[in-house]
């Protein structure tokens, strides 16, 4: 029986027994603790995961090895060091065995991501009983900052998933990928394309996207017009059209009486008929009286002393 069927069997012997199984046991997933069959092993392949099945189970006998449905009815047999006494080597028939290795396959763990072991007595880390050394770890590191890199044990080979998220530059206006293996790519692997449309609008139909610029260049607003002198003609995004208000140049919200409004000074925004008068002969409510209930009278002081 494999490393790996053994330690998770033995929890559940009793459990096996009670449902009676005949060839297989039923085993706890670490991960979600639902029950799951150990001749069956999921797969990711870089995308999508894949399951396989490995019709009448994987278990080889022994004790020191973990078994793996790699593929459909293919069965791996890993021995696995590290469970034998430190003067033993894992052997893939006769378990653990009192041992010097004479070659690299005798120290293969059949692990891909921790590299490959080697059988040297000098080298550093080197078992002094065995003589195997660790293996160096593959270096999956591709340079680029928008991957998300790792060891993919299952398909012996490195994995560089692109993650467009990691390319985000901060320009509203640019469509962000992560392809490093284009020609235009930034140093992270980046490609940052302008996209005008990002930045166009009923009122803005020329703007444009520019990175260097840090987003949108608006450019040529759209010109409405109208031939009527009392109306003013205005783009509205809102109503994604142009839309017409009566004339108020000075913004204070009354149109001039040539318009038919009541602002009688259509130039200054504190006159209008909401407007507070001031002593300044100044008509600021539009009333036609000059600084009503505005003035006040003062006595002079002719000897300084403060009264009139």
């Amino acid at each position: 029986m494999g490393r790996t069927s053994f330690a998770i069997r033995v929890p559940w012997a009793l459990l096996a027994i009670g449902l009676g199984t005949a060839g297989c046991s039923l085993l706890a997933s670490t991960d979600s603790g639902e029950l799951t069959n150990p001749d069956r092993d999921t797969v990711d392949a870089g995308t999508d995961a894949q399951t396989f099945e490995c019709a009448g189970g994987c278990d080889d006998g022994v004790d020191c090895t973990t078994d793996v449905c790699v593929a459909q009815d293919q069965c791996e047999h890993n021995p696995t060091h590290s469970v034998c006494a430190d003067d033993q080597l894992c052997d893939r028939v006769e378990g653990c065995v009192v041992k010097t290795c004479s070659s690299n396959d005798d120290c293969d763990d059949g692990l891909f991501c921790d590299g490959q072991e080697i059988c040297d007595p000098t080298a550093d880390g080197a078992s002094p009983f065995t003589g195997c050394a660790p293996g160096v770890a593959p270096n999956c590191d591709d340079a680029a900052n928008c991957t998300v890199d790792s060891c993919d044990e299952n398909g012996n080979a490195c994995r560089n998933r692109k993650r467009d998220g990691l390319c985000d530059d901060g320009v509203d206006c640019t469509s962000d990928t992560c392809d490093p293996a284009s020609s235009q790519a930034d140093e992270d692997g980046c490609l940052h394309a302008e996209t005008n449309a990002a930045c166009q609008s009923t009122c803005f139909p020329n703007a444009t996207c520019s990175v260097g610029a840090g987003g949108c260049v608006m450019g040529t607003p759209l010109v409405c017009t109208t031939n009527d002198a009392c109306v003013v003609a205005s783009c509205s995004e809102e109503a994604q059209m142009c839309v017409e208000s009566q004339l108020d140049e000075d913004g204070d919200g009354a149109s001039p009486e040539s318009c038919g409004g009541d602002d009688c000074d259509d130039t200054r925004d504190s006159v209008s008929p909401e407007g507070t008068e001031a002593c300044n002969g100044i008509d600021e409510d539009c009333d036609g009286d000059l600084d009503e209930g505005a003035r006040e009278i003062f006595f002079r002081d002719l000897d300084g002393d403060g009264f009139g």
